[in-house]
């Protein structure tokens, strides 16, 4: 088991460890990229990702899960190329493209491995610490990522991204190394359609999907226009990177220690949305370089919430369709962090990053808002029965 631990977490590190992740954004907009065009570019990304969630889920069920892995990698390698040959918005928007497969054939499946390997040896009520301490060497990794990118951008951006090429190599290593897990049945065209129906049916699995790809869907908004947003705030370049940097470490910290947090009550899922709401209502009213750093308790708490969330999902989730359900999760999260991320783009193209951020403070007044008065009524009801 320390050996499968070491190849998993060794995967999230360099999956993460991506010089040119803290800056690609910075990179577009240094390229003459428009708030618009940036949006758009990311709703590519999005949208492959809606596409291709639910074939990724019904393939890593069914096939080799290492190799699924692996390829994912080789895919976002093939995109930081692209960005190097063509360095402008149809050459971004391919690549990120490029990197939109890797994620949807990474989400879902990552975690079905984890779960299913401590199961097979009884362990899966540690599945919370285990997927916390790989959240956390991803901040690590995304920390040392920050790190590296302060010191290489002054070489310029093709030496950030020829390491980034290096470090998915090496991811793709990682994967192809893992150990093969056992297959589950033959494929079959209902997979995905199975999954959805389960998901439906399981009022558990469904009571934490949904808080769960509304904070990561939502919180993928901030974390990629976090970087613009603070260099709108008057942060330069290496101190974006620096901020990068706190914003890893903070991701890291939580982590470590999200597990603590899993006998919570669900409800107070919705007041952890209501606190991330202020905090981004706050930032966006006060936007500066000092205001801006707020971004990064917010971050926090994102990640806090994801974690539990994860792990009370897979508990509730059939081992059969696992990978699938995670990639319904996926699907989900892409699809609002499409609709989140064009909105606020378009804000931002119209008046401000600051209007677009208050607008994305407001979605989450309205998630907390939700969330507390679902679970006040089911607690109502379960009372009352």
């Amino acid at each position: 088991m320390n050996a499968f631990l070491a190849k998993i977490y060794a995967l999230r590190f360099f999956d993460a460890f991506v010089l040119i992740y803290p800056l690609y954004a910075v990179m577009f907009v240094d390229h003459g990229v428009s708030p618009l065009q940036l949006s758009t570019i990311m709703t590519a990304w999005s949208a492959v990702t809606i596409m291709l969630h639910g074939p990724a889920g019904v393939a890593a069920d069914h096939w080799s899960r290492r190799w699924i892995l692996c390829l994912a990698q080789v895919a976002r390698c093939g995109g930081f190329v692209v960005w190097l040959a063509f360095p402008s918005f149809w050459g971004f928007l391919g690549g990120l493209a490029l990197w939109g497969v890797k994620s949807a054939f990474t989400t879902g499946t990552y975690e079905a491995v984890v779960y299913d390997e401590l199961r097979s040896v009884g362990r899966e009520g540690e599945y919370a610490k285990v997927i916390g301490r790989a959240h956390a060497i991803q901040a690590a990794g995304v920390l040392a990522a920050s790190l590296g990118a302060a010191g290489a951008i002054r070489f310029g951006y093709p030496v950030v991204l020829w390491a980034s090429v290096a470090s998915g190599a090496v991811a793709a290593t990682c994967a192809a190394i893992l150990p093969r897990a056992p297959k589950l049945a033959e494929v079959h065209v209902g997979g995905f359609a199975a999954a959805v129906a389960e998901a439906l049916r399981n009022r558990a699995v469904l009571g934490f999907m949904i808080p769960l790809l509304l904070a990561t869907g939502l919180g993928g908004v901030l974390q990629d226009y976090g970087p613009v947003i603070v260099q709108d705030a008057g942060l330069s370049a290496s101190q974006i990177a620096l901020y990068m940097v706190a914003l890893s470490a903070m991701k890291l910290i939580v982590s470590a220690f999200a597990h603590r947090w899993r006998k919570l009550p669900p409800g107070w899922f919705g007041y952890g949305f209501l606190a991330q709401a202020a905090l981004l209502g706050l930032v966006a009213a006060f936007l500066t370089p000092v205001t801006a750093w707020l971004l990064i308790v917010t971050a926090g708490v994102f990640k806090t919430m994801e974690i539990n969330l994860e792990a009370r999902m897979q508990d509730a989730s059939p081992s059969a369709v696992r990978a699938t359900m995670g990639s319904l999760r996926a699907l989900g999260s892409s699809a609002v962090f499409g609709g989140a991320v064009m909105g606020v783009g378009a804000l931002a193209q119209a008046a401000s990053y600051r209007l677009g951020l208050a607008a994305l403070a407001g979605a989450l007044a309205v998630c907390g808002a939700a969330v507390v008065l679902a679970r006040a009524a089911r607690s109502r009801l379960e009372a009352s029965a």
